[in-house]
């Protein structure tokens, strides 16, 4: 096993194939007793590939890590959001959205019109809860995409992301809606432990964070208004 730091947490885990190669930036010399300890069990992994034969066992144990180490955060005041995240003047912009929206393509226009804008995570950033404030965090684990960075930037605000004939964006008020909206990208069937702490961090964070709704083209016009909006 090698040991990972990732989101200010050590991590312990066994990485092959796709998550090592995404892990590696994570990499850390530390020899201190871990905060998190991964083991996936081989049979877990071979059932999993048997009944998805697309799929390759290094492809499954990646799927497997990153599940439980999703779980695994939620000790530690953190928990992962189904987002593209980037970074920009030292803040944090996330855009989550359903798979094939457009979170990827909007968050690649900030870095085409804001030079020095990085991607945090292009799938599964972590938010945590550090002395009060949040932060987004770049885990491994990034879906299809290698974008990821270890590095942990204060969250400005979190956006909605919907396909749209113009580009229009709106703060939600609705406690409720933004809740449900959260929970429809995270950790689920976590079990109700893991369930409670995850409602009361995002009830921390909807105190602290604005959350909007961005209807847009796939224009840079659309990253120039987001950011205006967002960053105020």
């Amino acid at each position: 096993m090698n040991t990972y730091s990732i989101a200010g947490l050590l991590v312990n885990m066994e990485c092959l194939g796709k998550s090592a190669i995404q892990a590696e930036k994570y990499l850390t010399d530390f020899t201190e007793t871990p905060d998190i300890t991964l083991k996936v069990k081989d049979e877990l992994v071979e059932n999993l590939s048997k009944q998805h034969s697309e799929l390759s066992q290094d492809d499954c144990l990646y799927i497997y890590l990153s599940k439980y180490l999703n779980a695994a955060l939620l000790d530690f005041d953190c928990f992962v959001l189904h987002s593209s995240a980037v970074a920009y003047e030292n803040n944090a912009y996330l855009f989550s959205a359903d798979s094939g929206t457009g979170k990827s393509t909007h968050t690649n226009l900030w870095k085409q019109v804001f030079e020095s804008a990085k991607i945090i995570n292009d799938d599964k950033p972590a938010i945590r809860l550090i002395n009060g404030s949040f932060y987004a965090c770049g885990t491994p684990f990034s879906g299809s995409s290698p974008l990821n960075e270890n590095i942990c930037i204060p969250l400005k605000a979190i956006c909605f992301l919907e396909r749209g004939e113009e580009n229009k964006i709106e703060q939600i008020s609705d406690k409720k809606t933004v809740i449900y909206k959260l929970l429809s990208q995270t950790l689920r069937r976590a079990g109700n432990d893991k369930t409670l702490k995850l409602m009361e961090l995002l009830d921390k964070l909807i105190e602290k964070t604005p959350v909007y709704k961005l209807t847009c083209l796939p224009n840079e016009d659309a990253a120039i208004l987001a950011h205006k909006i967002m960053s105020k």
